[in-house]
């Protein structure tokens, strides 16, 4: 019994190392990037227009939730990285504060639907 928790723990390591790797086939951004879950962002109500959109902050704490180091001062820094390669000129603040905001503001019906979304590929 010990055998099959241990193997299973570590197919459960595997798959989280492969959703954390932007590089891979299998990324959370390849999987939330299908049309059924641009629908439910779209669905999503209004916000303004800001980095931390609906998309990014789901992205960001699903990859918090399966992150090793599950805090939120690690998962901005993680984005600002991959911002600041993109636009030297428009980088956010390294506070957390706003991340944060944007991400209790996700709607729970569409944190509910996402879910649906990944659970079924």
């Amino acid at each position: 019994m010990h055998y099959v928790i241990n193997k299973l723990k570590s197919q459960i390591e595997k798959q989280k190392a492969t959703l954390l790797d932007d590089e891979g086939s299998l990324s959370i951004e390849s999987l939330l990037s299908s049309d059924k879950f641009q629908s439910i962002i779209n669905n999503c109500r209004s916000f303004r227009s800001r980095f931390y959109t609906p998309f990014v902050t789901l992205i960001l704490f699903i990859r918090q939730v399966l992150s090793p180091d599950k805090s939120c001062k690690n998962t901005v820094a993680t984005f600002l990285a991959s911002v600041s390669t993109e636009d030297n000129n428009n980088i956010p603040s390294s506070n957390t504060g706003p991340y944060c905001k944007a991400r209790q503001k996700l709607p729970i019906e569409t944190l509910a639907a996402s879910h649906g979304v990944l659970s079924t590929g």
